[in-house]
């Protein structure tokens, strides 16, 4: 429901549930298994427990090591992510008050113009306060060996699967900045 695609987890689990709810996994990927557009090497997760016992899974900080998202750009610009928000509009017991990603890469392939692009070294913090947003993310990574840092932020999704974006994107040697707002609809 959260990624819209398969999800498969390959490597162990570990559950403990007291003194706090954690959830660790390994070998995390989603998608076509063949060619999966979303792979993790790792994720702990812990949730509050009070919460937990209510069916509302607060999770009080989730660490993503090594998370890897394919992108394809069709030619008509259309983007892929192999994944989708979900449809429905119910309210969701699911939220992330504290996540970190470490080690993370971003692959671009944009058939346009036969190019690909590689992000590498991406950290940084994310929110997410439901299912369908608004989500946010704060933090750093590398293109052909530049660094950037970067801030993106959307609202929630609203009925017509709309929602605000605001991002802004800077290399670490303040050479320029690159903003950009606006209104964005998945799909």
């Amino acid at each position: 429901e959260v990624l819209g695609a398969p999800v498969r987890i390959e490597g162990d689990i570990h559950f403990s549930l007291l003194p706090q709810p954690r959830l660790e996994f390994a070998g995390v990927s989603a998608g076509p298994p063949d060619a999966p557009n979303l792979t993790v090497q790792s994720v702990e997760a812990e949730f509050s427990l009070i919460d937990f016992i209510r069916d509302r899974y607060t999770i009080t900080r989730l660490a993503l090591t090594g998370p890897r998202v394919e992108v394809h750009v069709g030619s008509d610009g259309s983007v892929d992510t192999g994944m989708a928000l979900p449809q429905s509009v119910s309210t969701s017991n699911i939220s992330v008050a504290n996540a970190t990603i470490s080690g993370g890469e971003i692959r671009v392939s944009d058939s346009r113009s036969g190019e690909a692009y590689l992000a590498t070294g991406i950290a940084g913090e994310l929110k997410l306060e439901a299912l369908r947003g608004p989500f946010s993310f704060a933090g750093s990574g590398t293109l052909d060996g530049q660094g950037y840092g970067l801030r993106l932020t959307t609202g929630a999704l609203a009925d017509d699967g709309t929602a605000t974006l605001s991002a802004n994107l800077r290399p670490v040697d303040d050479s320029y900045s690159l903003s950009i707002e606006g209104t964005m609809k998945p799909g």
